[in-house]
């Protein structure tokens, strides 16, 4: 859990895309309370209920952690919030990841139905869309695979433009009522596996 006083960004999402300074204010439970550091920031997208990122360092480096808003407080001065699943690196996700650019993998991303999929890893995956998304921004997520679909929700942790649109990479938000998107994150990672050594021996 972080501690009192402890200094860190968040990003709401938005079109401003800005990381803002807080600092951990409190805790109640198992949740925290997080206070803009300038006083100039009133909060206005800080609303109940919106999926947040948090960026801070850790033991392990600068890292970042998806987090939902509880409560807000003081009128978006500070705000009542709680984790939503792990903290990975802030530089890239830090897990083993499969590219999966030479299979047509796609998966519906928020509005948009066929986004192709250039890579996953057990914690998330990366797409090309045409739809322009913010860090922080939280995006129902879906693929099929064999004859089974999986759903569920990320949150943007990266965005990059190229020629061909926006290349996001997503970290899959773990817990209650988040679908079975982890387990199809796992099934997809093991089967571009697969693929990527049929090719490397010539059989496909």
């Amino acid at each position: 859990m972080f501690q009192l006083g402890q200094e860190m960004f968040v990003s709401v999402g938005g079109a401003a895309n800005a990381l803002e300074p807080v600092a951990v204010s409190g805790s109640d439970g198992g949740a925290f309370a997080l206070r803009f550091v300038d006083d100039e920031i009133h909060g206005e997208s800080v609303l109940e209920g919106q999926n947040i990122m948090l960026f801070f360092n850790g033991p392990d480096g600068f890292m970042q952690q998806p987090g939902r808003i509880v409560e807000p407080q003081e009128g978006g001065r500070s705000f009542l919030c709680e984790t939503t699943g792990d903290a990975v690196s802030g530089e890239s996700r830090q897990f083993f990841r499969v590219c999966t650019v030479l299979v047509d993998y796609r998966a519906g991303v928020g509005e948009e139905d066929s986004c192709k999929i250039v890579d996953v890893s057990s914690m998330g995956l990366a797409v090309v869309s045409c739809r322009e998304l913010s860090i922080g921004d939280c995006v129902p997520v879906s693929f099929p695979l064999g004859q089974k679909s999986f759903k569920g929700e990320c949150i943007v942790q990266s965005v990059r433009e190229t020629r061909d649109g926006w290349r996001y990479g997503l970290l899959c938000i773990n817990g209650q009522g988040s679908g079975n998107l982890d387990e199809g994150l796992h099934k997809l990672t093991m089967d571009a596996q697969r693929t990527q050594l049929k090719r490397l021996s010539g059989a496909a």
